[in-house]
């Protein structure tokens, strides 16, 4: 309820007041009825005297909503009483369409030339807004592709109602159904993945056109609901781990990895998932990882620690521009190579091996190892004296370990002191021993 006073013009002891409440409303009808009192209030003791009452009628006026609701002559005697109603009544308000109201107001009683003088007053009254565009009810969020309940609250039974949604933010709308027995409809939520390819929801709106009739005429109230949709779960993007291959030089082509040798270089290939591009992927060998954060479909990566076991496993993982990740898991296996070794005797001797202390021939034996790398593998043993080549032996067998003659080396004079060199060569590592031969006289 509000209440408007004003005082008398002439004596201020008397006060007049509308009062205005909302009585009730009609949805169907879009109206409220409005009831209004228009009285007043002495302060004054009662007491006989010429100010407190007139014999004639003296006029009064009442407007609710520009419309003049009462008009009459009223007289006063306030020597009997402190308060008077000089009128009541209702009214019915028509709303706006979208059932908001407000309402002017304004009374006034007596004439400047009556014993009080006389009292104005005005204000504006907000009612209650009614409820006239239907509600939507909608599980918010919700994944694109599904099937969601949506149901319309309608506020009076003979209004009609049409259900649409957007994709677009309103610029386009697409109809669901109108006016179903129980207002609940079955909404297939369409699925614009593929248009969003740098994120991972859209917002949907839900329009609901209410009309106050059953036959879809005249300008409808609108409603709206945003709906968050998701997208799908399924749609994530891809890495494939499309190569690995030796990445160090030194180790021959034919072989396997090699364990504490072999350094991958892996080539990866993103393929994104409805028009997602990459913003970055990881690949882990071992320990190592290396990240890049190119676009491109095909990235290589060179490894740069070598296999530390017979065992590894290659990682990748990548995310596309909608935060979502692929990952490729593969294993690779290595060989766990042993480093050759040579060792050598050598005896000082004459033209036909046998020893001799000061003889100027130098018969070598040696033991040796490598490994054969699943037959991959091979090797050289080289004699070098004073730096220079002299013999070049092909093992028959990868490793010896009983003394075996490599060869007869002539010119070894007794009377002079010289280097001596053997290595073994495999296809990946050399070893080597060296000795200084003294002289013998």
């Amino acid at each position: 309820m509000a209440t408007y006073s004003g005082k008398f013009s002439i004596n201020s002891a008397y006060t007049m007041y509308l009062d205005v409440s909302e009585s009730s409303y009609d949805i169907v009808a879009n109206t409220s009825l409005v009831a209004w009192t228009l009285r007043v209030h002495s302060d004054k003791a009662l007491q006989y005297g010429s100010w407190e009452y007139t014999t004639a009628n003296v006029p009064y006026s009442v407007y609710i909503n520009g419309t003049r609701v009462a008009n009459g002559n009223r007289t006063y005697d306030f020597r009997n009483y402190k308060d008077l109603t000089v009128a009541s009544g209702t009214t019915t308000v028509e709303h706006n369409e979208d059932g908001t109201k407000v309402v002017a107001c304004s009374a006034s009683y007596c004439t400047s030339s009556s014993p009080i003088g006389k009292a104005s007053v005005s204000g504006n009254f907000t009612l209650t807004t009614i409820p006239r565009a239907s509600e939507i009810v909608c599980t918010s969020p919700v994944a694109m592709a599904s099937t969601q309940a949506v149901t319309v609250t309608q506020k009076s039974t003979s209004f009609s109602h049409i259900l649409y949604y957007s994709t677009d933010g309103g610029t386009t709308y697409s109809e669901i159904g109108r006016d179903t027995a129980t207002h609940t409809y079955s909404w297939a939520l369409p699925d614009i993945t593929s248009t969003i390819p740098n994120a991972d929801s859209a917002t949907y709106i839900l329009k609901c056109e209410t009309y106050t009739n059953s036959t879809y005429e005249g300008t409808p109230l609108e409603s709206t609901q945003n709906i968050v949709a998701t997208v799908p779960p399924s749609y994530v993007p891809t890495i494939a781990i499309t190569s690995i291959a030796e990445g160090n030089p030194s180790v021959p082509a034919t072989f396997p990895y090699i364990v504490g040798f072999s350094k991958l270089a892996v080539r990866t290939t993103f393929t994104g998932s409805a028009n997602s591009t990459c913003v970055g992927r990881a690949v882990q060998v071992g320990n190592e990882i290396i990240t890049n954060t190119s676009s491109a479909s095909v990235v290589d990566m060179q490894f740069a620690n070598a296999i530390a076991g017979t065992s590894v496993n290659v990682l990748a993982t990548t995310t596309d521009s909608r935060g979502r990740q692929g990952t490729a898991t593969q294993a690779e296996s290595a060989y766990a190579y042993q480093n050759p070794n040579i060792q050598v005797d050598l005896t000082r001797a004459d033209s036909n091996g046998n020893t001799d202390p000061v003889g100027e021939y130098l018969q070598v034996r040696a033991k040796w190892f490598y490994d054969v790398v699943n037959n991959l593998n091979s090797a050289t043993i080289k004699i070098y004296i004073d730096e220079t080549l002299e013999y070049t032996y092909t093992p028959l067998v990868s490793s010896q370990t009983e003394w075996t003659n490599i060869c007869l080396l002539d010119d070894i004079y007794a009377s002079s002191q010289f280097d001596f060199v053997a290595t073994i060569e495999d296809l990946l590592l050399t070893a080597s021993v060296s000795q200084t031969v003294s002289k013998a006289i």
